[in-house]
């Protein structure tokens, strides 16, 4: 098989949702902000609800929902795009309270504040 007659999104965006401590209402809607800023961004996004577990500042562990959104993109949209989704977690860090929100891109894992 020739794989490379075929389109390639070589690269994988992954945005990590915390629930934090939002109702559950407020959690699938900061989800779905998330999904549809992805969607416009990249053409498409998965969302998958896993647990997580943070260690914090204090030394503290934070236990919770999280909802990754992924996507898969090219060259050319995820350079368009790293710096802009990178301001969009700083930025909801802080809306969300959070230490950081977590954003894999291509399996380096960035802790944004």
């Amino acid at each position: 098989m020739n794989i490379k007659k075929y389109f390639s999104l070589n690269h994988r965006v992954v945005f990590y949702v915390p629930s934090g401590n939002q109702s559950d209402k407020e959690f699938q809607d900061q989800t779905n902000k998330i999904a549809e800023y992805f969607n416009t961004a990249f053409g498409g996004a998965t969302i998958e609800k896993v647990g997580g577990w943070y260690k914090m500042a204090d030394g503290s562990n934070a236990v919770e929902v999280i909802n990754k959104v992924i996507s898969f993109t090219d060259d050319k949209t995820l350079e368009r795009q790293a710096e802009a989704i990178i301001k969009l977690a700083s930025i909801k860090a802080k809306e969300l309270k959070q230490e950081t929100i977590g954003l894999e891109i291509d399996n380096q894992f960035l802790l944004i504040n």
